[in-house]
């Protein structure tokens, strides 16, 4: 974690852009003088959609933290955001070896190295970075688990409930425990499979549990196609090679992982 320092002192020395941050922001703080929910996009430079929804638990993280230690903390805290995926990945391993800290060797700590990376390089000023743990979270829960209980579904429930209100991302969660039903299934196992249909009809209902009830879908698959129309860089894929370096270091490292897996399939 020592190592992180590097990173986040190189971010410290250029300017950095707060783009989207910026209406959240001004909306949370408007939010907060207000005292009330503001579903409407009062900096909108054209009249072509009136009623936009923006997740009200961004803006007022944004408009708090911005009220206690204006733009420097909100871009200071959203640009350490990658160093919690190291922290999620780095308790999955601890936890993996039951809190054995020998497992320390040059596989694991070449991947430390590669998830440090990404603190170089990350910084987007978008919501989309706030809730990219929630993501993780998900996937390292799903993981570990191959029934679900009550208190799963419960915590499965309460971050859905988080994410729906942070971020149009939240059908991610969703579509991960269908794939892991689909596995079941292909496999006949369909005690397991029934109970994740169940935990995935728990979170879509989870998914309702905002200012805005079942809109929120439709407003998710609306604002997903006007960043397509905008040809966002985010929407182009890999294989473009529009970003050259992102698409190079993204193929040599997918290269790198998938020969680690077929080695230990091998080796098994």
């Amino acid at each position: 974690f020592i190592l992180a320092l590097a990173p986040l002192y190189i971010f410290w020395l250029r300017p950095i852009g707060t783009d989207d941050l910026s209406i959240f922001v001004a909306l949370g703080r408007d939010t907060l003088q207000k005292f009330s929910l503001i579903t409407t996009d009062t900096y909108a430079f054209t009249d072509t959609q009136t009623h936009f929804i923006y997740p009200i638990l961004t803006t007022l993280f944004y408009g708090v933290l911005n009220q206690i230690g204006g733009l420097d903390l909100v871009v200071f805290l959203h640009a350490f955001v990658p160093a919690v995926w190291v922290y999620i990945w780095y308790q999955k391993i601890r936890s993996a070896r039951n809190s054995d800290l020998t497992f320390w060797n040059s596989k694991t700590f070449l991947l430390f190295i590669f998830s440090l990376c990404g603190l170089f390089m990350i910084y987007s000023p978008r919501p989309a970075l706030l809730v990219s743990p929630l993501v993780l979270l998900s996937y390292s829960w799903l993981a570990r688990k191959s029934f679900f209980r009550k208190r799963d579904f419960i915590s499965f429930f309460i971050l859905q409930i988080f994410w729906v209100n942070m971020h149009g991302s939240f059908l991610i969660l969703p579509v991960l425990i269908l794939w892991k039903s689909g596995s079941y299934f292909l496999r006949k196992r369909f005690f397991k499979f029934f109970n994740s249909l169940y935990l995935t009809f728990t979170v879509l209902v989870a998914s309702l549990i905002n200012p805005f009830g079942y809109e929120i879908f439709d407003y998710s698959f609306f604002t997903a196609r006007i960043s397509k129309a905008r040809d966002l860089f985010e929407w182009r894929p890999p294989h473009t090679f529009d970003y050259p370096f992102s698409s190079v270091l993204f193929y040599s490292l997918s290269l790198f992982v998938v020969s680690c897996f077929f080695k230990q399939i091998k080796k098994n």
